[in-house]
């Protein structure tokens, strides 16, 4: 993400960013990244500063701005752990980078170094080294981290969290393919036959979420009638069960519009081992009575 750290003080910090890959989210997102700054903040046992977004990408801003202010130095009422949008103590402080200074190019892995991230530590890191780190989380962690110690205490209920996760997701599934040239797009894509119409079609998807993930999986069956994967379940959810939940009511949902209403994703637990996700593709009834 490119841009600069404007200031870097014991009371103060400010970052400036030009590009977000996460903008298109909105405001939601950022106010997650900052709770969860904090909490990283609080966790190494730092001074107590407050973190807000004073500028985001998604709502429309050229820059994404972060500021952490510590409340010793720079007094201000409290807010509640979700109002981190300003107002702030320093505004008078900031430093604003016009758009013909702005970086448009990752400032990772150029040819002068040798294509390997380099840090003021020393650190190197080839890209290779990165992307496990990177893709892991995917992001998530961002987001889940806010709500696990908000669960602990009680103030949200786990079954409801899920509930909204399994709500959430699988109306996401059938939009990603509530279109015909979505559909055609992705079996372009895969290569997909035109007389191949059942579960193969989702299970290649899958499969190439996987391996961008680098999570193991077996392949246990993969013909017009049903699919099963045997997938590692700690490199599917990445220290983060609800993601198991997410990823399983997307691709129900994604089955509704890319396959057919007669086509169900879930997931076989007996005879199976704990470390192993059973997913299941193929048909069935799902009825009240």
């Amino acid at each position: 993400m490119p841009g600069r750290v404007n200031d870097f003080g014991q009371f103060r910090v400010e970052k400036e960013l030009d590009a977000c890959p996460w903008d298109i989210v909105g405001s939601e997102f950022c106010r997650c990244t900052t709770s969860s700054l904090e909490g990283t903040g609080v966790a190494f046992g730092g001074p107590s500063m407050e973190y807000n977004m004073v500028e985001a990408k998604g709502c429309g801003d050229l820059h994404c701005r972060v500021i952490a202010e510590n409340r010793d130095k720079y007094p201000m009422p409290e807010k509640e752990s979700w109002e981190k949008f300003g107002p702030i103590a320093t505004s008078d402080q900031i430093k604003f980078t016009p758009e013909d200074k702005m970086y448009k190019e990752p400032q990772q892995f150029r040819q002068e170094c040798d294509f390997k991230y380099r840090n003021g530590l020393n650190a190197e890191i080839t890209h290779d080294q990165l992307y496990g780190g990177l893709a892991h989380p995917l992001g998530s962690d961002m987001v889940l981290n806010v709500l696990y110690p908000m669960i602990e205490a009680k103030e949200i209920n786990k079954e409801e969290i899920e509930n909204v996760i399994k709500c959430v997701f699988e109306a996401s599934g059938k939009m990603t393919f509530g279109e015909h040239f979505a559909i055609k797009g992705l079996r372009d894509w895969l290569g997909v036959p035109g007389d191949v119409k059942d579960g193969r079609v989702l299970g290649g998807y899958i499969e190439v979420v996987l391996q961008a993930l680098r999570a193991k999986y077996d392949i246990q069956n993969f013909d017009k009638e049903e699919v099963i994967y045997d997938i590692n379940l700690a490199g599917l959810e990445r220290r983060h069960p609800m993601l198991t939940k997410a990823y399983l009511s997307m691709w129900n949902g994604m089955g509704k519009t890319l396959i057919g209403s007669q086509w169900f994703v879930w997931r076989e637990t007996e005879g199976v081992a704990d470390e192993i996700l059973r997913l299941k593709i193929g048909k069935k009834i799902d009825k009240f009575c």
